[in-house]
């Protein structure tokens, strides 16, 4: 497949799991539903704060183990369930990580806008797309320790250096399009005493915020299963 035909395999891959678990995908539209109505446009208590930002990540963890079992075992229920604890440490693993990775690479951005003196948000983007990109290998490793695949990272990143740039190409075409209608629907201000309004907005984001997620967990499914494909390709014959 080119790369058109792998990017559109991602939306159909989030398509069919939004079709079949529907209510795991309404998750996250529900937390922000809730953070919208519990939450002022003011300041808010820490605990409210904290509270909001660990129910989001774990709802996000949570997706995004669901949709690559679903995925990886083809919604067989049964597989999808039996969890062990490679699981938990791949979540670990791609927490830690990413998080210190893209902390690391943002710093970096505004360092360098810093220096410049103009365009910070160019900088910071351009950041956070070389962290993206260094981390394409690690993606299918990730998606392996979630879905119990034995595959290491070392096989990971020895499988995905050749198509490297490739993989890059597959996640950033498919993330643009739902990134920037997200924020598009972010830009929205509902008028203020405009219960309806505010109400129909914070059911855009939560779908926004969804649609992120689903696309972005299928991305991730998408690199994983380039990784593979040499595997796929020797079953076949």
């Amino acid at each position: 497949m080119g790369m058109g035909a792998d990017i559109i395999a991602v939306y159909r891959r989030a398509g069919d799991f939004a079709r079949a678990v529907l209510l795991i995908v309404a998750l996250p539209i529900a937390v922000e539903m809730a953070r919208h109505a519990l939450m002022s446009p003011g300041s808010n208590p820490r605990a409210i704060v904290l509270a909001f930002t660990l129910l989001s990540t774990a709802t996000m963890l949570f997706v995004l183990v669901t949709a690559l079992r679903w995925w990886r075992f083809e919604g067989d229920w049964a597989r999808i369930r039996m969890l062990r604890w490679r699981v938990l440490w791949g979540i670990v693993a791609m927490m830690a990580i990413q998080l210190a990775d893209e902390m690391l690479f943002t710093a970096a951005g505004h360092m360098l806008a810093n220096l410049a003196g103009h365009d910070r948000a160019a900088f910071v983007w351009g950041a956070q797309l070389m962290w993206l990109l260094v981390s394409v290998p690690l993606f299918p490793w990730y998606v392996a320790m979630m879905s119990d695949d034995p595959l290491t990272l070392a096989e990971a990143i020895r499988r995905m250096r050749p198509c490297w740039l490739y993989g890059f190409g597959v996640i950033l075409g498919a993330l643009a399009p739902v990134l920037a209608l997200a924020g598009l629907v972010r830009g929205l201000h509902p008028v203020v005493g405009d219960i309806a309004e505010q109400v129909g907005i914070a059911l855009a984001n939560g779908i926004m915020i969804a649609a992120t997620m689903l696309v972005t967990d299928a991305a991730y499914f998408g690199v994983y299963r380039i990784a593979r494909a040499e595997d796929d390709a020797s079953a076949a014959r």
